[in-house]
């Protein structure tokens, strides 16, 4: 099952982290006073990303099953786009891109919306890869792995003086450490190639 290890590497690094990044995403914003992006702000900011988190999961999970072996290249897809976002999001914060509202929300709710898309897609292709292991063990697995590697990112706060901008870089490395891991994932479909021989089989009988 290494590829499905090689999967659970990768869900918790980047959705572990990416998820509690924006948790504190008030705290991170508060330290740039050039943003003018106040508690409350900030609070709109993450509603609004949860919110596309959680329509866009759903969304990609009602037709997962319309491109179920095509799962690795929508995966990278919105890996890579989400990086982007997270990307200039810290640009900004930097300078080197003029600070807007626009640019803030837009990046925020945008990088979030598409790694938590992929969400339905990593838990359908860790059932294929670790079958006959049982969806639910498999599942369990993905889980307390990405809150491991949450709870790793939250560690850093207890270090004094750490700052806040490393948030933002280690939430692009976070997901670009991963394309090389998603490039050579091989997606195997055992458990989709059993459901096909049972459906052909109904059919002929």
């Amino acid at each position: 099952k290494k590829y499905f290890v090689l999967l659970a590497v990768i869900y918790s690094v980047s959705l572990g982290v990416i998820n509690c990044w924006s948790s504190v995403l008030n705290v991170n914003l508060s330290s740039f006073s050039f943003t003018h992006v106040d508690e409350d702000q900030a609070g709109w900011i993450g509603f609004y990303a949860t919110l596309g988190s959680f329509a866009g999961s759903l969304l990609v999970g009602r037709f997962a099953s319309l491109f179920a072996r095509q799962i690795k290249f929508f995966i990278l897809v919105m890996f890579l786009l989400s990086a982007g976002c997270f990307t200039v999001f810290a640009l900004v914060l930097v300078q080197v891109i003029p600070s807007s509202y626009a640019i803030l929300y837009t990046t925020v709710i945008g990088g979030n919306t598409l790694v938590n898309s992929a969400v339905p897609l990593i838990y359908e292709l860790g059932c294929e890869l670790a079958y006959p292991t049982s969806e639910g063990a498999a599942n369990g697995i993905l889980t307390y792995l990405n809150n491991a590697g949450g709870l790793i990112f939250l560690a850093v706060f207890s270090f004094p003086n750490v700052g806040t901008m490393w948030m933002n870089w280690t939430a692009i490395g976070s997901i670009l450490v991963c394309i090389p891991m998603i490039l050579v994932l091989k997606g195997q479909f055992n458990r989709l190639e059993v459901d096909e021989q049972v459906t052909v089989q109904k059919s002929v009988d």
